[in-house]
């Protein structure tokens, strides 16, 4: 594979949920999980 296509993109991804936006210490914090098929969600 020598580029990422939206195409190649949409077969790896399943979903990607978005969390409501909080405020943080003055900091906007917004939670992001990306599922992707076959694996699931991949935390750090």
């Amino acid at each position: 594979m020598q580029e990422l296509t939206p195409e190649i993109v949409a077969t790896l991804i399943d979903r990607i949920e978005i969390g409501q936006a909080k405020m943080v210490d003055g900091v906007k914090k917004q939670e992001i999980k990306i599922i992707y098929n076959f694996i699931g969600n991949i935390t750090e």
